[in-house]
């Protein structure tokens, strides 16, 4: 039997267990978690539960917008910061348990707009150091070693 270099990445598909046993983690897609040799930098992971954090600020901030009436009017304009403060904190989560995620950086740029919006300053400062540690060489490296 022939092994594989050791210098190439491994990879495993984890499956969800239950009823639907052996079928990907999210409908037509599945997800590579890092194992031993191509883990996840630790700069990765910390921007991930930094990036969760943002996300539920985001989220809540926009439902406190809502509630309070004082921008009823652009109640149009708060939804969609809210469903990208729940995509982001989605994103966030998968991040901190080490799994590859090919949108991270879109997630942390569109969370740091709805921060924005929702004027999160929580939100703000907590994205602008999720850039910075998804910036990170690598990170990068490994995102885009991803790719390939």
């Amino acid at each position: 039997m022939m092994s594989k270099p050791k210098d190439e990445p491994v990879a495993e598909w984890r499956t969800v267990e239950g009823p639907q046993a052996g079928a990907p983690a999210l409908p037509g897609q599945a997800i590579r978690r890092a194992t031993e040799d191509s883990k996840a930098p630790s700069h990765y992971t910390e921007a991930g539960l930094l990036m969760l954090i943002a996300g539920a600020t985001n989220g809540m901030f926009a439902g406190l917008w809502l509630l309070s009436g004082f921008a009823f009017f652009l109640c149009f304009l708060l939804v969609l910061p809210g469903c990208v403060g729940a995509w982001q904190a989605y994103v966030g989560y998968r991040m901190s348990q080490g799994d590859l995620q090919q949108s991270a950086m879109a997630a942390a740029v569109t969370g740091l707009v709805s921060s924005l919006l929702n004027l999160n300053p929580i939100g703000v400062v907590v994205g602008l150091i999720v850039l910075f540690k998804l910036g990170k060489p690598e990170v990068a490296s490994y995102l885009r070693g991803a790719r390939s």
